[in-house]
Parts: structure tokens; C-alpha cells; sequence
């Protein structure tokens, strides 16, 4: 059942009383509230009081004109959005022109037609009704963003805080705590049962200290990249010395035949963030393949920029899982899997930004992962001032 029409407020402004009387009849058998002035400068003084929803006005009246009238509606903030139809008897296009040009939506050549006036009025109340409740649902859905960015900005700044507590509160007793036990596993003979766990705690303290170096230099980026120094480098060399430290710690073959392809190029970006971004988005595809699988580089030359594409051939990813893949700590399928990717992803794609570079991942049609970094590359000429 449709709901019916609320009751609206209509200004009248014309200097002769009939009109009044006759509009506001008209008006008032559609259940319409109806509010008569015979001058423009009582009817303005009454809308600023209580604005009306549409305002019926006469051009000519004494003392101040319709279209003064008009445009001193829209000069305020408070009435420049209320439809203004003009009523007059002059029907010249110039008069028609200046009624638009002072800011009415319509005009009604008098005498006027009951059904024609009925039928203006009403569809301009109808837009009327659109617009403002289009513009409360633009500031429910403003209020809305606001408050959700709000509840962000909480969130973020927590886990940024967390991470200055991981990087800055935990570095000095983990130095100890890794201290004493590196002096009991020297006390501990190499054939003893105990010995065998050296490996396992091998592993943990290096987890331990990457994620502590990370989660400080993840805070750092993310809140001050701007205290970065960065210049115009060749990115082959970088890119040479990630797969050697990735290979080297993860015993993972990497086929890399693009030095031919990257010799020359050049990227502006710092040396080290620049090795830590690479190197970490390309250990995430070494956490990503199969048995006896190898990541494959390959390097692909865009429109000013250089695409590095990271393929592994074993794990696939489901989608929530590739939504939150570059997030901290967000790869809770990759770690189930057996990979470790730890704060590596986040940190690889904060940096790219910096650099003005950016990376993402996707899930390949037979099997696998694809993860690209893109890097805008320095034009010949190019000067560039770190």
C-alpha cells in the first residue's frame, strides 16, 4: 500500500489579494499548508523564520520585484535550495529568461489553469522530496563512512602500537632470553638427545628476530616513509642478491634468466627496503610451492613501469585468502599450509608505495600462486635528487 503524501508548506507572493485568495483555495483543497504574502520582503523575513517547500511568486509587485525576490533566496544558505515558480502575465521570452536566470524552476503565464498549476506544484514537490532525501541519504551514508573510518583509524592505530611494542619492548628481553639459551646449548654435549632441539630453536629465534625487525621497520614505514632516502638505482643487482639470500634460507631453487632484460633499468627507490620488499615477496612464493618445486622470475616492461612476477606451481590460495594476503598477519591459509609468511607480504607492499610501486597476487588457472610487484622505472635523462 503506497504511503500518501505528506502535507507541504506553499508560499504565495503576489501583491494582488484575489490571486492569494484564489491560489490558496486551490492549494488548500489538495490538503496543502498555505502561506500568503502580498510583498517580497514579508515573505522572505517568514521563510527564514520557516521555510516553506515551494514558493509561487509574482513577478511584478511594488517595492521589490519577483525576480529581486528570487535571487535573494538563493543568495541565502538557508533558501536557495526551496523551488521557486514565478506567476506573472508577461509572457515575453525575456521576462522567462530573467525569471531562470534569477533561479526559478518553472513559469506559469497568468491567468493561470487550475490543473496546469495543480500539476507544476505537485511535480516540483515531488523533486523537491527527491532531492532532500537524496541529500539525507548522502549524509547518513557520510556519517556512516565516517564513523567506519573512525572504527579504522582505532584499529590501525592499534595494531601500530602493537607493533612499536613488539619492535621496541620485546627487543631487550628476547636479547636475553636468546642470549642464555645460545650459553646453554654450548654447555649441552653435541651427541646428547637434547642437542637435536638446537635446530628446532635455530629456527624459532630466527623467526623471532625477523618479526621483530620487521614489525619495527613495518611501523616505520607505515608512519614516517617519508625519512626514507632514495635515488636512482639498477634494480638487476637487487634483484640478484634477494634470490641468493632467498635460496640460501629456504633451500629453494629460483630459474631467474632476466638479467639480460633488467640490465639497465633503473628504479628510484633506498638499496635495502628496496632488497627487503623484493626478497620478501619472492620468499612468499617459495612458502607457495609443491614438492620439489621452484619459484620462476620473470620480468615484463609496461608503459613506463617494470612488472617482476614471482610464480610458484604448488599451493593455491582461496579468494579470502588473496584479500588478505598483503594485510598483517593475514595469511592464516598459507601458515595452515605449512608456510611462514610472518610479516614479509605487509612489508613488501608498504614499501613498493613508497617507491611508488605497488604489488598484488592471484591464484593461476592449473595450479599455484602468482605474486607481481610493479616499480615505475627512471626515464633516460631522468635526474633524480634523493
Amino acid at each position: 500500500m503506497s504511503q500518501p503524501e505528506p502535507i507541504a508548506t506553499i508560499m504565495i507572493v503576489d501583491d494582488e489579494p484575489e490571486n492569494l485568495y484564489v491560489l490558496g483555495e486551490l492549494l488548500q483543497s489538495r490538503k496543502h499548508r498555505v502561506v500568503a504574502f502580498p510583498r517580497g520582503k514579508l515573505a522572505l523575513e517568514a521563510a527564514l523564520d520557516q521555510p516553506p517547500d515551494i514558493v509561487l511568486l509574482d513577478v511584478r509587485m511594488p517595492e521589490m520585484d519577483g525576480y529581486e525576490v528570487c535571487r535573494q533566496f538563493k543568495a541565502n544558505a538557508m533558501l536557495r535550495d526551496i523551488p521557486i515558480l514565478f506567476l506573472s502575465a508577461l509572457t515575453g521570452s525575456d521576462e522567462k529568461v530573467d525569471a531562470f536566470k534569477a533561479g526559478a524552476v518553472d513559469y506559469l503565464e497568468k491567468p493561470i489553469y487550475e490543473v496546469e498549476v495543480l500539476a507544476r506544484v505537485e511535480t516540483h514537490l515531488r523533486l523537491r522530496r527527491y532531492a532532500v532525501g537524496l541529500e539525507n541519504l548522502v549524509q547518513e551514508r557520510t556519517a556512516a563512512l565516517v564513523e567506519s573510518n573512525r572504527r579504522l583509524k582505532i584499529l590501525d592505530d592499534a595494531k601500530t602500537d602493537w607493533l612499536s611494542m613488539l619492535s621496541h619492548e620485546l627487543r631487550t628481553p628476547l636479547t636475553g632470553v636468546l642470549g642464555i639459551s645460545e650459553l646453554l646449548f654450548r654447555e649441552i654435549a653435541p651427541d646428547s638427545k637434547w642437542h637435536d632441539l638446537k635446530m628446532i630453536y635455530e629456527t624459532s629465534r630466527k623467526r623471532i628476530q625477523d618479526l621483530v625487525v620487521g614489525a619495527e621497520l613495518l611501523t616505520k614505514v607505515s608512519v614516517a616513509p617519508e625519512t626514507f632516502k632514495v635515488k636512482a638505482m639498477p634494480l638487476w643487482p637487487v634483484v640478484a642478491m634477494a634470490v641468493h639470500e632467498v635460496e640460501s634460507e629456504t633451500q629453494v631453487g629460483c630459474t631467474c634468466d632476466c638479467r639480460g632484460e633488467l640490465e639497465g633499468i633503473q628504479v628510484v627507490a633506498e638499496e635495502n627496503l628496496l632488497l627487503r620488499a623484493i626478497g620478501g615477496l619472492l620468499y612468499s612464493a617459495t612458502c607457495c610451492i609443491g614438492v620439489r618445486g621452484r619459484v620462476i622470475v620473470n620480468v615484463e616492461m609496461l608503459a613506463g613501469v617494470v612488472r617482476l612476477v614471482f610464480r610458484a606451481d604448488g599451493l593455491s590460495l582461496e579468494p579470502n585468502a588473496l584479500t588478505s594476503f598483503f594485510e598483517v598477519c593475514g595469511q592464516a591459509k598459507l601458515l595452515a599450509a605449512g608456510g611462514d609468511l610472518g610479516l614479509r607480504p605487509a612489508l613488501s607492499l608498504r614499501i613498493l608505495r613508497i617507491f611508488g610501486g605497488n604489488a598484488v597476487v592471484r591464484t593461476l588457472e592449473s595450479r599455484g600462486v602468482e605474486i607481481a610487484m610493479t616499480l615505475p622505472v627512471v626515464e633516460e635523462g631522468s635526474v633524480h635528487v634523493s
